[in-house]
Parts: C-alpha cells; structure tokens; sequence
C-alpha cells in the first residue's frame, strides 16, 4: 500500500510541475481603442464675456489724425487641441457711425497657444486664441453734436 500512495504522490507532483512550467499556451491579441472626437470652441470659462467695450476716447471735430481705442478689450476663446482657429467677425448695421462719426471694426486673433499634448493619464490641454478688437475712426470728420455717443454692435464667434 505504502508504494500506490508513492506511486499517486509522484503522479500528483509531476502533474503540478507539468502546469506550472508552462503547460498551458498564451497567445496576445491586439485590441483597437476608437474614439469619434467632435471638436468645438468655447468662450474661455465656458461663459460668454462681458463688459467689452472698444472705448475710442475723444475725437476732435476735423482732427487729422485717424482715431483708434484707447485700451482695446481682449478676450480668449478654448478650442480642441489643433483643430479649426476660430474667427471673429462682426454684424453688419445700417450705419456704421457714432456721434456723426464713420468707424470700423476689427476683431482679429491676435495669439495662438496651442495646448499641451496628452500624456500618460493626462489629457490634452485646450488651444487658447486670444482677440483684440479694435477699429478706426478716420480723421477730418466734422461728427454730429446731437448723435449718440454709444452704439452696440454684435460680435459672432464661428468656430
């Protein structure tokens, strides 16, 4: 009897060294992670700005020099990393004028950040595009003393 159990303890310990020592196969298999990116922009902070105001301080009557904004605003808008600039551009009114006086607007992107790429388990950051607007007011205009001294003109951000 002594020796069957020898005989099945021998058995038992060569199947276990068996399994242990790589009886059993492995095989790898790629696996393909897919995402659909929809990208956008947004105000910076998700939150239209306010209090924007091209502030063209004063204007002599029949001055010869053109007039710009004192201290033009700036906003910044976020974007998906390396996707589309965004563009500024502004409605288009009747007239154009402010206490008598013919102006222009620009709103051009003024500085590009591109964000941080991903890495690791870190994300990656937000393109920032910073605007200044700013415009003219053309010099040797007589303007209007019973005109409005402020105007409100729409600015739409395509993205």
């Amino acid at each position: 009897m002594k020796a069957s159990k020898l005989i099945r303890l021998a058995g038992i310990a060569a199947a276990a060294l068996a399994f242990g020592s790589g009886a059993f196969a492995q095989s790898t298999a790629s696996v393909d992670v897919k995402v659909t990116l929809t990208s956008k922009c947004q105000w910076s902070g998700g939150t239209t700005p306010t209090g924007l105001t091209v502030n063209f301080g004063t204007y002599t009557a029949f001055q010869v020099a053109d007039l710009t904004p004192t201290t033009p605003p700036t906003f910044t808008v976020q974007c998906t990393r390396n996707s589309t600039t965004p563009t500024a551009t502004w409605d288009t009114p009747a007239s154009s004028t402010v206490a008598g006086l013919a102006y222009t607007l620009n709103a051009p992107a003024a500085t590009t950040v591109t964000g941080a790429a991903a890495s690791g388990s870190t994300g990656a950051g937000a393109d920032t595009v910073t605007f200044t607007l700013g415009g003219t007011i053309v010099g040797g205009q007589a303007g209007d003393a019973t005109a409005g001294t402020t105007v409100t003109r729409t600015l739409t951000m395509s993205f």
